[in-house]
């Protein structure tokens, strides 16, 4: 199986979840992607694709337009910022 048939896949197995619960999911996934195109030699075309295959997906507009712009980040070899790969890392109180 392919990467974006994985992805589709996953996608369509979130069905039947509250849609908050699911775009959770998809939005661990997008995280998940979009950091792994930061390795050197990954195929960002194939990880683009996928995650313009999760933004239709999430039903919240907001997070499905941010994957929406991490995918033509990663297709154009934009520089992605920190905070738009996993979630944001609270600062130390010391």
């Amino acid at each position: 199986m392919g990467c974006l048939a994985a992805v589709e896949a996953y996608a369509a197995s979130l069905i039947g979840l509250p849609a908050a619960e699911a775009d959770i999911a998809l939005g661990m996934l997008a995280a998940t992607l979009a950091s792994s195109s930061l390795v050197a030699g990954t195929g960002s075309p194939v990880i683009a694709a996928a995650l313009s295959a999760i933004a239709p997906a999430v039903t919240d507009p907001a997070q499905a337009n941010q994957i929406a712009e991490l995918s033509a980040a990663v297709e154009t070899g934009v520089d992605l910022p920190v905070a738009a790969v996993g979630e944001p890392v609270p600062a130390s109180p010391s």
